[in-house]
């Protein structure tokens, strides 16, 4: 989710529809993975729903992940425009802009719930069930940095990255 608007932020493009102070709630795959391999070993009634994110003790606001971003990098913060201007500026965009922006605008539309809301998932039932275990999820901020590393020496997918020897 957070791989476009890194990328494009990475080549110098700075406006981004979005507030703030929104919930960038998101987890790295590998704690995915351990958590429900864990919980599927678990007996007692089925059809348990375990939230399996950073929840509201370990999240990061847009904000913070943005000046990150903008200090890992080297470039200047993004300027966030409010996700009601963004939307209302679509017959705008769709008819007087071009080429690259046209393309960053119109892909842009897709991200913009995501960069808006102040979603907070409640995870204490996950870390219920996975108490007693080293499966927890890292703070985003925790493990941010390793996500630009990664898309910048991978030309955010495009190349393969450092082998591990």
């Amino acid at each position: 989710m957070l791989y476009w608007p890194l990328k494009i932020f990475a080549r110098g493009f700075r406006w981004a529809p979005g507030r703030p102070d929104a919930v960038m709630d998101v987890v790295p795959s590998d704690f995915v993975v351990q958590a429900v391999c864990h919980l599927r070993k678990q007996t007692g009634p089925s059809g348990q729903a375990y939230h399996l994110c950073a929840g509201p003790e370990r999240a990061a606001t847009l904000e913070q992940l943005s000046t990150a971003a903008s200090q890992f990098f080297g470039c200047k913060p993004a300027v966030f425009v409010k996700p009601g201007l963004f939307v209302r500026a679509r017959p705008f965009i769709d008819r007087f802009t071009f080429g690259r922006l046209k393309r960053i605008l119109t892909t842009g539309r897709v991200y913009t719930p995501y960069l808006s809301l102040q979603l907070w998932f409640d995870t204490a039932h996950a870390r219920a069930a996975l108490a007693g275990t080293d499966i927890a999820a890292p703070g985003v901020e925790a493990f941010f940095l390793n996500q630009l590393r990664f898309a910048r020496d991978t030309d955010f997918g495009k190349k393969l990255g450092p082998t591990e020897a």
